[in-house]
């Protein structure tokens, strides 16, 4: 924070910061941050490390000063950055899905990825609930169960939740993965799990049957888009 002020302070050199700062000069401040592009956020945290140094010094918080309120206020109303993460529509999650078959990546790991994309959005699951971390309530490939016709085929999976997130004294609860017109979720399972098999353990992982990272996950994302 110390550079700031001496940014300040070659902005205006005709200013004497010591403590206590003048409502003024406070107003100032808060202008020259503005200028420079400050979120209100952060502009806030700075005023509020000012208030509680003035006070640690035995001086009038200028913080509370009427003027200063209304600014601060004021500051966070137009301050209205773009926020630039896309939800995930149907239409967006369909044309991300087939953008990943051009991945120049193994024909498993297309797979495991076009997947996992289609079984988050279908099962409202977490980033977290699909990659691997120690703190993670990860799915398990036993989680996962095939409802089959008289034919034996496959028409529809049921994903049973055990442990997840708050789920402490709550009951299991299922979930049933039905078959779609477009981008079939039932039918992209069915392809990625004939690539990793029966065995227990996490239900996605990698090809070398390591776990899928977040950091895999969130970079191969940002490739396709």
């Amino acid at each position: 924070m110390a550079i700031i002020f001496i940014i300040f302070n070659k902005v205006f050199p005709g200013v004497t910061i010591n403590l206590p700062f003048s409502p003024p000069i406070l107003a100032l401040f808060i202008s020259h941050l503005f200028d420079r592009n400050y979120a209100a956020s952060t502009v806030s945290t700075y005023i509020s490390a000012l208030g509680y140094f003035h006070k640690l010094h035995g001086h009038a918080d200028p913080s509370k000063n009427f003027i200063i309120s209304k600014m601060m206020k004021g500051y966070s109303k137009i301050d209205t950055r773009l926020d630039s993460r896309l939800p995930i529509t149907l239409p967006l999650l369909h044309r991300l899905v087939l953008s990943a078959s051009n991945l120049s990546d193994s024909k498993d790991n297309i797979a495991l990825f076009q997947a996992m994309c289609l079984f988050a959005f279908h099962t409202f699951s977490r980033i977290g609930d699909i990659t691997y971390s120690p703190s993670n309530h990860n799915i398990q490939f036993d989680q996962l169960s095939k409802i089959v016709n008289v034919k034996d085929e496959v028409i529809s999976f049921r994903l049973t939740f055990y442990d997840f997130k708050h789920s402490y004294n709550q009951r299991p609860f299922t979930l049933s993965i039905l078959p779609s017109n477009v981008c079939c979720l039932v039918q992209f399972l069915l392809a990625y799990l004939r690539l990793r098999g029966n065995s227990t353990g996490p239900l996605f992982r990698m090809a070398d049957l390591s776990p899928v990272l977040r950091s895999y996950f969130s970079d191969t994302l940002s490739t396709v888009f």
